[in-house]
């Protein structure tokens, strides 16, 4: 009997970790997902027509497009300044902390407004079909909220 139960557990043990094994080999996203675009492409690869918001005061350092298979692609830049943009085409955007969140308008955006421990600010907020979060230290913040508020009016 007892080694009936010293059985079935291995059995079951090797069985959970073959589970895990073709989790991470199938569903996990491999780094083969980011694939560096230049910035023109960034409407293109979105499927959108709409002007791209990406600040020309700092140096567009990198672009990645991010497509899993599984989920909508989305673009991510990187910016001088360590300054980050996310693009998504998706119809909904959250950033995981929900603590010190506030709302305010900058010209036409809702801009949800996120801080992290780290000092960083996070900003989430929609321009017709794509959903922005952008990501930058506070002495940033003059320059971000300038950019956005006069984006449309020049």
């Amino acid at each position: 009997m007892m080694l009936r139960v010293i059985f079935f557990s291995f059995i079951s043990i090797v069985g959970i970790g073959v589970i895990i094994f073709l989790y991470i080999l199938f569903f996990l996203p491999t780094l083969d997902t980011m694939i560096k675009i230049d910035k023109n492409e960034i409407s293109k690869k979105l499927n959108s027509n709409q002007t791209i918001l990406i600040p020309t005061e700092f140096e567009v350092k990198n672009v990645y497009l991010i497509d899993d298979g599984l989920l909508s692609p989305h673009i991510e830049v990187h910016l001088s300044n360590e300054i980050n943009i996310s693009i998504h085409s998706s119809n909904h955007l959250d950033y995981e902390c929900r603590k010190n969140v506030r709302t305010k308008i900058l010209n036409s955006f809702k801009v949800r407004e996120y801080q992290t421990k780290d000092g960083r600010v996070i900003y989430i907020f929609k321009d017709g079909q794509l959903n922005y979060l952008y990501e930058f230290y506070e002495i940033y913040r003059e320059s971000i909220d300038e950019y956005l508020s006069k984006k449309y009016f020049k």
